[in-house]
């Protein structure tokens, strides 16, 4: 029987919430079976991505907090990086059974189970944990995984970066979209931690709907109602492939690489752009002109995940 499952994690300001984001959905998992969960996160401006849940915003890799906080029959999962592998030797030694996601192979673990949550299965980890990975351990939010309502296209673009938009990428974006076509509609998604919201909103226009720090019902609803999304590569790519968005995904940082070599061997697109590409005009233009046949099905990873993780290995 497991007690209590413990949830370490960062993100918010100048990191990101992606790792926020896909723990939230094992969260929200682990709840519905009646299991208490608590999450640990260390960032700034994470409060409202939070809300409602059991969290401590907590520089939680120290081992003087960790040997206060911890109990010999937690099960721990870990998503991570920034702490080192004395922490998770530490965390792994002193707690029931843990977790380890990682789509980068960034460290050799101690005992525990691995989550490669990407498409990418060819990352080789040299390890005797179990790895899960591939299309049934995608973490994607519970309400992408409702019945789908097809929506009336309202939108002919939507641009959405994630929580940050750290590249400053968005008012290149729009000036790029009003050159291909000054007539398109375009929604732009604008997180908690954009620093550049004063020069996007200078960009607006008519033609231009801003939606500021959105949630997962209403994220999904802006994608059913566009013709077109450029997004970043990470986790929000796997919610495109569920809804059967036509989307154009950028690299935005070196961390969503094994993202787009699992969309690029899956053959889910047929070209991903890097944030300063010169070509980025030029493949836009050839996205809004092509179209692709997704073939692909990703089932409930997230119950997939939690069914082994408090069971079988």
């Amino acid at each position: 029987m497991v007690n209590r499952v413990v949830i370490f994690t960062e993100g918010g300001d100048n990191i990101g919430f992606g790792h926020i984001t896909r723990c939230s959905a094992l969260y929200e998992e682990l709840l519905e079976r009646k299991i208490e969960t608590v999450f640990v996160v260390y960032g700034k401006n994470i409060e409202d991505i939070l809300k409602e849940k059991n969290y401590i915003n907590q520089d939680w890799k120290d081992k003087e907090f960790l040997q206060n906080f911890l109990k010999k029959d937690d099960y721990v999962i870990i998503d991570s990086y920034l702490a080192d592998l004395d922490i998770y030797e530490y965390i792994s030694s002193n707690t029931s059974k843990c977790m380890y996601i990682d789509d980068n192979n960034r460290l050799k673990y101690p005992k525990g189970i691995i989550l490669n949550s990407v498409l990418y299965e060819d990352l080789e980890y040299d390890t005797k944990n179990p790895i899960l990975r591939g299309k049934d351990y995608i973490i994607v939010r519970k309400e992408f995984l409702e019945e789908i309502k097809l929506l009336e296209k309202e939108y002919d673009v939507l641009i959405t970066l994630g929580g940050t938009d750290i590249r400053n990428l968005t008012p290149k974006l729009i000036k790029i979209l009003e050159e291909i076509d000054s007539n398109f509609k375009v929604a732009i998604v604008i997180g908690k931690a954009f620093g550049n919201k004063e020069e996007i909103e200078r960009l607006k226009t008519e033609k231009i709907s801003l939606f500021y720090n959105v949630n997962a019902s209403e994220m999904r609803d802006l994608i059913l109602k566009s013709k077109f999304v450029i997004c970043g590569c990470g986790q929000s790519i796997h919610e495109m492939l569920i809804l059967k968005a036509n989307f154009f995904p950028i690299i935005i940082i070196e961390n969503q690489l094994n993202n787009a070599n699992g969309l690029l061997k899956n053959e889910l697109v047929k070209k991903i752009e890097n944030w300063d590409s010169l070509d980025l005009k030029k493949n836009l233009l050839y996205f809004f002109k092509s179209n692709i046949n997704r073939k692909i099905n990703i089932s409930n990873g997230k119950k997939n995940i939690v069914d082994v993780f408090i069971g079988g290995i």
